[in-house]
């Protein structure tokens, strides 16, 4: 015989709602609710962008050249969003990113100052992370990965 399983739902102003992420033991069904983007655990309890949050030193390989920088990626004022910066490591100040979250191992990213807009995506894999982006200045584009660890 199956045996159906509600869990308790969780609601508040920054979430939709939640049920089980994983049935816990063999036959046991659950109703499936897919957790919304940037959140993690069976009652959407973790932020998936947490993670994320540090400083991160690595290399960047890119179609017109290459470069050794430190990237930060700190908590917006959006749950579900980050803010880069230091990305392509040159500007005074550096370049930002916004970067929101896509799945909870990654995120899409844009910025701009004015002259020069990049945007391109971001993976993290236990505490590496890899960016890749274009940036242009509208009359030349660099296509860049950055590879970097915490």
């Amino acid at each position: 015989m199956y045996e159906r399983v509600y869990r308790y739902v969780l609601r508040d102003s920054s979430r939709s709602m939640c049920r089980c992420d994983v049935p816990k033991r063999r036959y046991l069904h659950c109703w499936y609710m897919r957790l919304p983007t940037g959140y993690e655990g069976v009652y959407c309890e973790t932020r998936s962008r947490d993670k994320f949050i540090g400083t991160y030193v690595g290399s960047e390989q890119c179609s017109i050249g290459t470069d050794n920088y430190t990237l930060t990626l700190s908590a917006h004022s959006e749950a579900v969003k980050l803010t880069m910066t230091n990305i392509y490591n040159i500007g005074t100040p550096p370049y930002v990113a916004t970067c929101v979250m896509a799945a909870k191992d990654s995120f899409t990213f844009s910025g701009s100052d004015g002259m020069v807009s990049f945007s391109g995506t971001g993976r993290l894999v236990v505490s590496t992370l890899t960016v890749r982006y274009t940036i242009t200045d509208g009359v030349t584009s660099n296509t860049c990965v950055y590879t970097g660890s915490k």
